[in-house]
């Protein structure tokens, strides 16, 4: 996983918040923790999160004793989950999808583009699904196409 200079400071940290004491250590028993009360919640809100399961999975294969380092800390966040059978197009298209309803609308490129610092303007974002969909929702079908044009033209 390619992650820029601020995605791995953000997970150092995250990793100084687990490491109370300074000694440049956590225990995994104590991330692993935080991620089961972090899935529960979001269990309970119904809004699900495959990027816990995933971090779950991945603290599996270690004991609850282990000590991780910062650089362990962050392999482990940012390994790619094995089970994960999902082209790259679908991940990238379930960034989109807020909770997963199966299609990206206005208020998901919204987000999107709020997020990345990237405000834009309402008729563009309506144009941008326009271009794609009678409906006002963008498929995965959709969005492959799109993909494929923008990859192969």
């Amino acid at each position: 996983m390619n992650l820029s200079q601020g995605e791995i400071d953000d997970l150092r940290d995250a990793f100084r918040l687990f490491d109370k004491e300074n000694t440049q250590s956590i225990l995994l028993k104590d991330v692993r923790d935080a991620l089961r009360s972090i899935a529960s919640e979001v269990d309970q809100s119904k809004k699900g999160n495959s990027n816990l399961q995933r971090l779950l999975y991945n603290s599996s294969s270690f004991p609850e004793d282990k000590t991780l380092t910062m650089d362990e800390f962050v392999e482990l966040v940012t390994k790619p989950d094995p089970n994960d059978r999902r082209s790259e197009i679908q991940k990238v298209f379930d960034l989109f999808d807020e909770g997963r309803k199966g299609h990206i609308n206005v208020q998901d490129l919204r987000n999107a583009s709020t997020g990345l610092g990237e405000a834009m303007e309402e008729d563009e974002l309506h144009e941008m699904i326009e271009r794609t969909s009678s409906d006002g929702r963008v498929y995965l079908e959709d969005f492959e196409r799109i993909m494929a044009k923008k990859l192969f033209s």
